[in-house]
Protein backbone atom coordinates (compact mmCIF):
# COMPACT_ATOMS: atom_id res chain seq x y z
CA UNK A 1 0.00 0.00 0.00
CA UNK A 2 1.64 3.48 -1.03
CA UNK A 3 1.51 6.68 1.42
CA UNK A 4 0.06 9.57 -0.70
CA UNK A 5 0.80 13.17 0.94
CA UNK A 6 -2.20 15.19 1.16
CA UNK A 7 -3.37 17.47 -1.50
CA UNK A 8 -3.33 21.51 -0.81
CA UNK A 9 -5.32 23.36 -3.34
CA UNK A 10 -3.26 26.24 -4.91
CA UNK A 11 -5.41 29.02 -3.45
CA UNK A 12 -4.78 27.53 0.39
CA UNK A 13 -1.58 27.23 -0.25
CA UNK A 14 -1.08 30.95 -1.88
CA UNK A 15 -3.17 31.91 0.86
CA UNK A 16 -0.65 30.33 3.80
CA UNK A 17 2.29 31.72 1.95
CA UNK A 18 0.63 35.48 1.84
CA UNK A 19 0.13 34.89 5.82
CA UNK A 20 3.81 33.32 6.71
CA UNK A 21 5.13 36.26 4.43
CA UNK A 22 2.79 38.61 6.42
CA UNK A 23 4.09 37.14 9.75
CA UNK A 24 7.73 37.10 9.14
CA UNK A 25 7.42 41.09 7.57
CA UNK A 26 5.45 41.76 11.26
CA UNK A 27 8.16 40.25 13.51
CA UNK A 28 11.32 42.25 11.48
CA UNK A 29 9.44 45.47 11.79
CA UNK A 30 9.10 44.89 15.43
CA UNK A 31 12.74 43.99 16.37
CA UNK A 32 13.42 46.96 13.98
CA UNK A 33 11.57 49.57 15.47
CA UNK A 34 12.20 48.04 19.37
CA UNK A 35 15.00 47.48 21.27
CA UNK A 36 15.50 43.86 21.81
CA UNK A 37 17.90 42.30 23.60
CA UNK A 38 20.13 38.79 22.81
CA UNK A 39 18.34 36.07 24.80
CA UNK A 40 21.43 35.10 27.49
CA UNK A 41 20.68 31.28 27.25
CA UNK A 42 22.79 28.81 28.75
CA UNK A 43 24.31 26.58 26.30
CA UNK A 44 21.91 23.19 26.13
CA UNK A 45 18.69 25.80 26.04
CA UNK A 46 20.36 27.74 23.00
CA UNK A 47 20.98 24.36 21.07
CA UNK A 48 17.60 23.56 21.68
CA UNK A 49 16.08 26.59 20.68
CA UNK A 50 18.46 26.68 17.80
CA UNK A 51 17.66 23.20 16.48
CA UNK A 52 13.70 24.09 17.36
CA UNK A 53 14.44 27.37 14.86
CA UNK A 54 16.30 25.60 12.20
CA UNK A 55 13.32 22.64 12.10
CA UNK A 56 10.48 25.46 12.28
CA UNK A 57 12.46 26.91 9.05
CA UNK A 58 12.65 23.89 7.38
CA UNK A 59 8.57 23.12 7.76
CA UNK A 60 7.79 26.93 6.67
CA UNK A 61 10.32 26.58 4.01
CA UNK A 62 8.68 23.28 2.41
CA UNK A 63 5.20 24.60 3.22
CA UNK A 64 6.02 27.85 0.87
CA UNK A 65 7.81 25.43 -1.43
CA UNK A 66 11.03 27.87 -1.35
CA UNK A 67 14.86 26.92 -1.03
CA UNK A 68 15.13 28.20 2.94
CA UNK A 69 17.01 31.36 2.17
CA UNK A 70 13.29 33.29 1.74
CA UNK A 71 12.58 31.85 6.01
CA UNK A 72 16.31 31.05 7.11
CA UNK A 73 17.44 34.78 6.99
CA UNK A 74 14.76 36.78 8.76
CA UNK A 75 15.02 33.74 11.43
CA UNK A 76 18.76 34.27 11.83
CA UNK A 77 18.11 38.16 11.75
CA UNK A 78 15.56 37.37 14.97
CA UNK A 79 17.50 34.72 16.72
Amino acid sequence: MRCRPPVIRRPTLQRVRAALLIVIAAALTCSHLGHLDPPNLQPAPRTILGTLAGVGTRIVATLMDVGGGEVLIPTIVLL
